[in-house]
């Protein structure tokens, strides 16, 4: 029972751990796009 707790647990902040870096890596991509397009519509329209 613990092993798996341990496992998801695992698993859980793995995943989490890649989610942030998605969104900080998002983050500073349109970061550098803001620069060409100043509109804040567009950046919303991307996702």
């Amino acid at each position: 029972m613990s092993a798996m707790f341990w496992f998801f647990l695992m698993v859980f902040f793995f995943f989490f751990f890649c989610f942030l870096l998605i969104i900080l890596y998002f983050n500073f991509f349109f970061g550098r796009l803001s620069s060409s397009f100043q509109s804040s519509d567009f950046m919303l329209l991307k996702f």
